[in-house]
């Protein structure tokens, strides 16, 4: 078998250190979400968007070029005060950041029902990294991304991701600059370390 041309692997190492510098982001976001839960649960109370809100400077703060949506998607029955909740924001038309509304409604008959996508799917079955895409996100962005995902792990629960305790930290990413481009999309999944 002949040698890899080294432009090829210059070009995985490129992509590699790419994700990996937004899987750096979505950790953050992980422990922060992680911290904030912990906090309300230690002042005896559960969870509520509210509490949620204080993640947005972060969340914000890591929209841009190459990250153009981040946030925290909840496990249904996690909070008190919504069935179902999305912490979402993304870049907007305008280049401005703007939060994701759907309709999460649990009665509703558009329900925007994540827990069956693999970027929910894959931190819940207690994958520690997951890749889903590329593919164009016509639910969200109209973009052609990459989503990036990770659990949340709250109150020491190794339950992590899994209802009712929490979801994953999630960025998506746009792929065509960055990372090069792919003819189908595809999801791949990081065991969780042994």
């Amino acid at each position: 078998m002949p040698a890899e041309p080294p432009a090829v692997g210059a070009a995985a190492a490129h992509v590699r250190a790419t994700l990996d510098g937004v899987f750096t982001t979505v950790a953050q976001v992980r422990d922060a979400t992680a911290r904030c839960l912990d906090d309300v649960r230690r002042a005896g109370r559960a969870p509520a968007r509210a509490d949620l809100a204080a993640l947005r400077p972060l969340l914000i703060s890591h929209l841009g070029p190459l990250v153009c949506g981040l946030g925290f998607i909840a496990a249904p029955g996690l909070l008190a005060d919504a069935a179902w909740y999305m912490e979402w924001w993304q870049t907007g038309p305008a280049g401005r950041p703007s939060q994701l509304l759907r309709d999460l409604n649990p009665e509703s008959s558009v329900l925007y029902d994540y827990t069956d996508w693999e970027w929910f799917t894959g931190p819940r079955s207690g994958a520690e990294k997951t890749v889903c895409g590329p593919y164009v996100d016509y639910l969200c962005s109209d973009e052609y991304v990459l989503t990036l995902s990770a659990p949340v792990r709250a109150a020491g629960s190794s339950r992590a991701s899994r209802p009712p305790t929490c979801s994953p930290g999630r960025s998506r990413t746009r792929s065509s600059r960055r990372c090069g481009r792919s003819p189908r999309p595809r999801s791949s999944s990081t065991p969780p370390a042994a």
